[in-house]
């Protein structure tokens, strides 16, 4: 080949090559992938003009797309938009009543209105479970009229993993990332008895044992100091998951992290009193595997290892614990979740902390209102506790029982 073109392997599976386009100031490398067996070729821009980056970066993505080729996938990856069109082509062709086509169309004109303009260009096999939370983040600020309610985005969650079912039916996705549903507006919202916690806590232990048979102890005791952290501060998941070493500072002998929120408000989240030691326990695991040096501040707290970006989902790990331990996944008031954690901890602030409302607001980064909604009913059985046990008369046996 001429210097324009350099055939890595030999065999023109891999090839670079600048462009040279006379619009181009600054020419970047291009690869051309050629798999054996797949029809066509696969182009992209190393974004480096660097030749010996180049290579490492070509030879990497010949590595990804022979990977993905060998399960089905298809050569090219393609954008959600893209994807998207031939999902509303495809579907529009089973719509045969002027009720259903015109039902269609108010469906496709609302994806147009947020989830294309969000999605639409990102490569569709790149989208991952943090990209389904941060849409739901911005359909939150983002609206015509009024804020959209849960039912709306449940709505809108469903239409979209539509186009996911899509792909991964043309081969375009291996599996379908999970996308948080966010809570009906009817919903109540289940935690654990303290039976159950205790439980859970005892089972935990021999569950975290359990996983250096089949090498999975260091991510089963990651998970446990992540359970125990959520259920000790009341954090989001994700806010949890992006929290960096950095973020911690001590206040009145507590440990205290700073948090973005669900509108990307910073705020502090106060550790409960002696909740810190899980927190503790993964900075000296921290520490052991970088043989004794300490981690950067900007390092996450729940990092991937192999990526050095915050673990993607630890629902895998709760599933198998709650499975392992023998708590079912169902209670009276709901399906338990790992955001059960949260609520674990609001109602045990509420029970038997007798917290300040407008104080666990603030603490888990919601309103009051939100508060009284979803936990008034324990507000509620503490007021009565209380003016209960002022003195007064007595109810006897014989006096009429009112259900109130």
């Amino acid at each position: 080949m001429t210097d324009e073109y350099h055939d890595i392997r030999g065999d023109g599976s891999i090839v670079l090559y600048l462009n040279k386009a006379p619009s181009v100031r600054n020419p970047k490398w291009q690869a051309r992938i050629k798999i054996r067996g797949a029809v066509g070729y696969r182009r992209q821009s190393l974004k480096t003009d660097n030749f010996a980056e180049a290579k490492f970066l070509a030879s990497k993505l010949y590595d990804e797309t022979n990977f993905s080729v060998m399960q089905g996938l298809t050569l090219n990856p393609q954008l959600f938009s893209k994807i998207f069109d031939e999902f509303v082509v495809s579907v529009t062709r089973t719509k045969t009543t002027d009720r259903d086509i015109e039902r269609w169309k108010r469906v496709v004109g609302g994806m147009h209105l947020y989830a294309v303009p969000f999605f639409g260009k990102k490569r569709i096999d790149n989208i991952k479970t943090k990209d389904f939370s941060d849409f739901l983040d911005y359909r939150r600020t983002n609206f015509k009229k009024k804020p959209p309610t849960n039912e709306t985005l449940i709505k809108e969650r469903t239409e979209i993993l539509a186009v996911f079912r899509f792909a991964k039916q043309k081969g375009h996705i291996a599996d379908i990332p999970d996308f948080p549903k966010p809570q009906s507006e009817n919903a109540q919202r289940d935690t654990w008895t303290e039976e159950e916690y205790r439980k859970i806590t005892v089972g935990m232990r021999e569950w975290v044992k359990s996983g250096k048979s089949i090498g999975a102890w260091k991510d089963r005791y990651i998970f446990q100091q992540y359970f125990y952290i959520l259920t000790n501060t009341g954090m989001r998941i994700g806010e949890a998951r992006t929290i960096r070493w950095g973020d911690f500072k001590r206040i009145n002998d507590l440990s205290v992290v700073t948090v973005f929120g669900k509108t990307k408000k910073k705020r502090d989240v106060v550790f409960t009193k002696g909740g810190d030691r899980y927190l503790r326990n993964l900075y000296d695991l921290r520490v052991e595997e970088l043989g004794g040096t300490n981690p950067s501040s900007d390092e996450f707290v729940f990092m991937n290892r192999k990526t050095g970006k915050p673990v993607e989902s630890f629902k895998t790990a709760f599933n198998s614990m709650i499975k392992f331990v023998g708590i079912p996944k169902s209670g009276k008031d709901g399906s338990r979740t790992l955001y059960s954690c949260r609520h674990y901890y609001a109602t045990n602030q509420i029970q038997k902390q007798n917290a300040n409302v407008f104080i666990l607001a603030n603490q888990m980064g919601t309103s009051t209102d939100m508060i009284k909604k979803y936990y008034g009913h324990l507000i509620t059985e503490e007021i009565a506790a209380h003016i209960g046990d002022r003195e007064g008369r007595e109810t006897t046996k014989t006096e009429k029982v009112y259900p109130f």
